[in-house]
């Protein structure tokens, strides 16, 4: 049985350490919404799905630091999903995406990483690329 879960997205808010105690044994959390978007639109207007989700310990800590709002990001994990009773005495199902690996698309420009990554800026000029070179001229190509 299989339960793997990859998506792609934009942060709803901005994403908040949770549990940042040198002292606790406690892993450091993040939760964050992702909302990521569906491939046909509702009545001409973009539609997209929004996915609560959960980081521990670096995966965590990375998202706080390089993550902001409306930044996009990857995520790979597991759903999981289960019920909690409230107060008054209804029953709430969830379903939670828990990352087991985040990568941050588009880093936040007013922190530096820390460990010199810099956010991607494309090239403006379009001489880098190389000629392709005909195909009569590649040997293994005319097999």
């Amino acid at each position: 049985m299989i339960n793997s879960v990859v998506l792609e997205g934009r942060l709803v808010d901005e994403p908040k350490l949770l549990v940042r105690d040198p002292e606790s044994t406690t892993k450091p959390k993040c939760r964050f919404r992702l909302a990521v978007p569906r491939n046909y639109k509702k009545e001409g207007r973009p539609t997209a799905d929004f996915f609560n989700c959960v980081a521990f310990d670096q995966q965590a800590v990375y998202l706080a630091q390089h993550g902001r709002k409306g930044g996009r990001i990857s995520l790979r994990g597991r759903a999981e999903s289960g019920y909690f009773d409230q107060e008054d005495g209804t029953r709430c199902f969830y379903t939670m995406m828990i990352a087991s690996e985040v990568c941050v698309l588009d880093y936040r420009e007013d922190r530096p990483s820390d460990h010199g990554v810099q956010s991607y800026v494309p090239l403006r000029n379009q001489d880098y690329f190389e000629e392709i070179p005909d195909p009569a001229d590649v040997p293994f190509l005319n097999d």
